[in-house]
C-alpha cells in the first residue's frame, strides 16, 4: 500500500497565521479583509467544493478561473510576497513545508542569498518552541532541511524546511483567528481517518525468504521492486 491509516488529528495548525504572528509573512488587504471575512470565505469555498455541482463547474470553467478559485479558497491572494520572507508550502499530512522567498530564485524573492541559511535557522528554532495545544509535547516530531531528506533532480519539489508534525495536528495554509483550532474535518471527504506514513509491503514467491524487514520506508519500495526484476536504476 502507498500509505497506512490513522485517526483524524484533533487540531489544525494554521501555518500562515503563525508565520504572520512570528514576523515571517505579511498579509495583504489586512485592514479591509479581516479574519472573520476570511473564515466566511473558507466556509463558502468548502461548501462549493463539497457540493454536487463542483464536478460540473470543473468540466465547464476555464482552467485559469479554476486556478484563481483554488488560490482564493486557500487565501493565497492575501499573502504579500513583496514583504514575506517565508511562506508555507502544502505538503501531505503529517508534514508542513516552509519555503524561503529567496531573491534570484523566486520572482518575488526578498531574502538575500547570504541570509538563506540564517532564515532557515530562524524557522527551525521557532518551530522547536511550539507545543501541541494543552500538552507539553513538541509540535514537530522532526524538522529537517530539504537536502537532509532527499537529493537528486527532483528534490526542489520539497520545501526548504519540512516539519513532521505531531500526529494529532494537521497543517492548514489558510488564515484564521487562532493559530490552533479544533479540526472539523474536510467537507469534501466523508471519512474520519487520515493517511499514515507507515504502509504495508508484502511479497511472496520464489527466492523470497520468510521474515520481515524492520525500518523499511516508502521510498524503499521502488528500488526493491526494480532490483527483484533485475532492472537498471534510473538516475532520477
Amino acid at each position: 500500500s502507498d500509505h497506512g491509516n490513522c485517526m483524524m488529528p484533533s487540531w489544525t495548525f494554521r501555518v500562515s497565521s503563525w508565520l504572520a504572528q512570528a514576523g515571517f509573512l505579511a498579509r495583504r488587504h489586512e485592514t479591509s479583509v479581516g479574519p472573520q471575512a476570511l473564515e466566511s470565505l473558507q466556509r463558502a469555498y468548502g461548501a462549493v467544493r463539497g457540493s454536487r455541482g463542483a464536478e460540473w463547474l470543473k468540466r465547464r470553467l476555464p482552467g485559469r478561473l479554476l486556478d484563481a478559485g483554488r488560490a482564493l479558497g486557500h487565501h493565497w491572494p492575501f499573502v504579500d510576497l513583496s514583504r514575506t520572507r517565508v511562506y508555507p508550502v502544502n505538503h501531505f499530512y503529517p508534514l508542513a513545508g516552509f519555503e524561503v522567498n529567496l531573491r534570484g530564485r523566486q520572482s518575488t524573492g526578498i531574502v538575500d542569498p547570504a541570509d538563506f541559511e540564517r532564515t532557515r535557522d530562524e524557522i527551525i528554532d521557532a518551530l522547536r518552541e511550539m507545543r501541541v495545544p494543552g500538552t507539553d509535547r513538541p509540535l514537530c516530531r522532526s524538522i529537517r532541511r530539504r537536502e537532509e531528506i532527499f537529493t537528486g533532480p527532483h528534490a526542489e519539489k520539497f520545501a526548504d524546511v519540512v516539519a513532521e508534525l505531531d500526529r494529532d495536528v494537521e497543517a492548514d495554509l489558510r488564515f484564521a483567528t487562532q493559530v490552533f483550532e479544533p479540526n472539523p474535518g474536510k467537507p469534501t471527504f466523508g471519512y474520519r481517518g487520515y493517511h499514515a506514513p507507515e504502509a504495508i509491503f508484502l511479497a511472496s514467491g520464489p527466492g523470497i525468504r520468510s521474515g520481515r524487514i524492520e525500518d523499511g520506508a516508502l521510498r524503499d519500495v521502488m528500488p526493491t521492486l526494480m532490483d527483484l526484476l533485475h532492472l537498471p536504476m534510473a538516475e532520477d
